[in-house]
């Protein structure tokens, strides 16, 4: 409970910068929002997520007012979001290859963002999961080289679903090769990630239609999954998800995980 108020106050003090409460304005909160706003197209997350961190804050504010008459305890009201989301695009096989891929190997973008796009088009990974790595996640000396997603000091996971071992096969294992210790220029950083891969989409003409971003590669990842009848058990693991049924035992093995991977993965042609 405390960690998740020390994590809301600070995306704030990123946001508005760190002042005094009582000077904290409407302008600081839109640029709160805003802030989510860009989390939740670029990164795949729920408005609920947006609007617990908006109401931690706000609660944290109103009882400053509250008990020792600091501050505007209205300025964080009404600006909550729509628990209403569309469905975002799911890039296809071939658009990846002949256009992603081909674009990213003449260096529109820079070697991290570059690496990180190449992870999470053959893993399926979230934006927040990849820039979160650090060197004791990223295992490449392993039989069966992999990513070690887990909470850290100092950085939770999205859902107990989500911690997982997720396997690299092709470009993906090519880029962690290159940053075997993580990528220093976006680390825990996914906003400013998710702004350089979707300007570079759109710049290049990388968007078949108005709602394809990042997160649409995810989409792509889930679709390639199902197109070759992995079990529902398998999807759940390789993509994070709460699996319908109760789960027993370990679940898929690393060497498993690699043999599905391989039939879902995209290469440049």
């Amino acid at each position: 409970w405390e960690n998740t108020l020390h994590r809301s106050m600070g995306r704030l003090v990123e946001v508005a910068g760190d002042k005094p409460v009582d000077e904290l304005k409407r302008e600081d909160t839109l640029a709160f929002r805003a802030m989510w706003s860009l989390r939740i197209q670029s990164e795949g997350l729920s408005p609920a997520s947006a609007n617990r961190e908006i109401a931690a804050v706000g609660g944290v504010l109103s009882t400053l007012h509250k008990l020792q008459g600091i501050g505007d305890p209205n300025v964080f009201k009404g600006i909550r979001f729509s628990a209403k989301r569309g469905v975002r695009p799911s890039y296809e096989v071939r658009f990846i290859a002949t256009r992603v891929l081909p674009a990213l190997q003449l260096g529109g973008l820079n070697s991290e963002a570059s690496a990180i796009l190449a992870v999470l088009i053959n893993t399926g990974m979230r934006p927040s999961e990849v820039v979160g790595l650090n060197a004791a996640a990223i295992r490449l000396k392993h039989a069966v080289p992999h990513i070690s997603v887990a909470p850290r000091p100092g950085r939770e996971i999205k859902t107990q679903t989500s911690i997982r071992d997720m396997p690299l096969v092709g470009i993906a294992l090519e880029a962690m090769q290159a940053f075997p210790e993580g990528f220093e220029r976006y680390w825990d950083k996914e906003p400013t990630l998710s702004a350089t891969i979707n300007k570079f989409l759109k710049v290049n003409d990388l968007k078949p239609e108005a709602g394809h971003c990042l997160y649409s590669f995810r989409h792509s990842f889930q679709d390639r999954l199902i197109a070759v009848e992995a079990p529902d058990r398998m999807q759940a693991d390789l993509m994070g998800h709460r699996y319908v049924r109760e789960r027993y035992g370990k679940g898929p093995s690393l060497e498993q995980k690699a043999s599905w991977l391989e039939r879902v993965a995209v290469a440049a042609t």
